[in-house]
């Protein structure tokens, strides 16, 4: 199979065979399922980062309480 094949519904299609609004669509739903992927990603740093920010802050009182 070539790396121009695309699956669409269980049947396999030749990109360059297809219509232009067709590969748009394609190229539309690459697109969005990249910036997905990095939304994910960058919403997990944030998580992370607010998790430590948090931690640390506990931690502060912590500290406090113990002078």
């Amino acid at each position: 199979m070539s790396e121009n094949m695309i699956k669409i519904d269980d049947v396999d299609y030749d990109f360059e065979e297809l219509e232009d609004d067709q590969k748009y669509a394609i190229n539309q739903i690459r697109s969005l399922d990249s910036k997905l992927s990095e939304a994910e990603f960058q919403t997990n740093q944030l998580r992370a980062a607010k998790q430590y920010f948090h931690l640390t802050l506990s931690a502060s009182f912590k500290e406090k309480k113990d002078d």
